[in-house]
């Protein structure tokens, strides 16, 4: 019997470049500005992936204090643009319109490098980020949403990232956030020394300002978590007191400065009802957990700014030698990409290559049947063997020129060998 042959358009791919592989949907601090980014946190990871998986089959969700971006991989955008703003404004209430950037190709791969390499940071240089990357990354991973392409592109972001950090003075010691909003306090105190200090939360953000304002002798210092075997343990680390939130309202009297840095709640605190103390309070949460009612008592994450800037200016020649990196790592991503490409086609045209072959062989079986020649067991593999390697000699220079092609940039040449090449095997399938 004759083996059925799939259709050609059917299962026809497009050789992409990396100008068609890559797109980014980004609202930062850089562009939309914070207050927006704080709106859109708030949304939950799994209304993002959802909308933008509802229309494309790649996809990787990258949520900061700073920044709310989805990635994904794809011929075209599909509408996941307009599937990602009505999920914000049905969500948050919020539409970045103009605001948001709208990254394709090589310029959205490049962002994600700029990124992880702590470049694209209100703080440059930070650290923190290219954890959070590593972990957008484990995170798509987890939920199946990579395809082979847009793993590729958060590899080699991580990478560059590790690479920036090794190579460059960029992120020693390089302000981060939380970091800022001690300075920033003690600025505006004139220093924490013999202050009472409260700090609300236990994770990361809070472990970093417990342990600068630790280094500036302060009076007293609580830490008060939701969990609070994480404050206690902390704290004991620490050499100070540790508590639950049940004790917030009670040790907010007694403070000074207060630092909130907590995940996922909102309106933790209620500036109205609050005495003359504490006399500042620094919010670098995400999304805000204190509501001021426009107390100028309250600092939130984009009153920072003044300590990027000065960060920014300090790092000016280490950002240069990363952007360099940046560079490098970008043509050799564009590089593996269009390689990964043309491989993928070339293993589908195979793929069709051998469908005809088992077509003509089956017709040949069938041929020599008619003529009483009957095929046994033992010229079968002969055959088999035989029609294998005049298809695989046959075509192999034509699947090398393409490799070769595809790698030195030669997309016409590769777009004139593809055709060549599908246009004869269709020819082949139609007789």
């Amino acid at each position: 019997m004759f083996l059925a042959l799939p259709s050609i358009a059917c299962i026809e791919a497009p050789l992409l470049t990396p100008e068609e592989l890559f797109h980014a949907y980004v609202v930062s601090h850089g562009n939309c500005g914070l207050e927006t980014v704080k709106k859109l946190a708030r949304i939950p990871t799994d209304k993002l992936y959802s909308a933008a998986l509802s229309r494309v089959p790649a996809a990787m969700v990258l949520k900061t204090c700073n920044r709310v971006e989805v990635y994904w991989s794809s011929a075209s955008t599909a509408g996941v643009e307009e599937a990602l703003r009505r999920v914000f404004r049905e969500e948050a209430g919020v539409d970045p319109g103009s605001c948001a950037s709208v990254l394709r190709g090589l310029n959205a791969a490049k962002h994600l490098l700029e990124v992880a390499a702590g470049l694209d940071s209100m703080m440059i240089g930070e650290n923190e980020i290219l954890g959070q990357v590593r972990q957008a990354y484990k995170e798509a991973l987890r939920r199946g949403a990579l395809d082979k392409y847009l793993d590729l592109l958060a590899r080699r972001a991580i990478h560059a990232g590790r690479r920036v950090r090794a190579e460059t003075g960029i992120s020693r010691g390089a302000m981060s956030i939380p970091l800022a909003a001690v300075r920033l306090a003690e600025r505006a105190l004139g220093g924490l020394g013999g202050k009472r200090i409260l700090v609300v939360g236990a994770g990361k953000a809070a472990s970093i300002i417990a342990s600068a304002i630790v280094r500036r002798s302060p009076g007293d210092l609580v830490i008060l978590n939701r969990t609070r075997r994480r404050a206690v343990s902390l704290a004991h680390k620490l050499g100070v007191r540790a508590g639950g939130l049940e004790d917030l309202d009670s040790e907010l009297g007694r403070s000074d400065v207060v630092f909130v840095a907590v995940a996922g709640t909102s309106s933790l605190i209620d500036i109205k009802g609050i005495g003359e103390k504490p006399r500042l309070i620094v919010d670098v949460s995400m999304p805000p957990a204190v509501e001021a009612d426009g107390d100028p008592r309250v600092v939130w994450i984009d009153s920072l700014r003044r300590e990027a800037e000065e960060n920014a200016a300090r790092r000016a020649a280490e950002a240069e030698k990363a952007w360099r990196i940046v560079e490098e790592e970008l043509r050799l991503l564009a590089r593996l990409a269009e390689k990964m490409t043309a491989e993928a086609v070339i293993s589908q045209l195979m793929r069709e290559a051998e469908a005809v072959r088992m077509r003509e062989v089956e017709r040949a079986f069938k041929a020599l049947e008619a003529r009483g020649v009957k095929v046994d067991g033992s010229m079968r593999p002969i055959i088999e063997a035989m029609s294998h390697s005049i298809t695989r000699k046959v075509l192999r220079p034509i699947y090398e020129a393409l490799r070769k092609a595809v790698e030195e940039g030669g997309q016409d040449e590769a777009e004139f060998l593809l055709r060549l090449v599908r246009g004869g095997l269709r020819r082949a399938s139609q007789n």
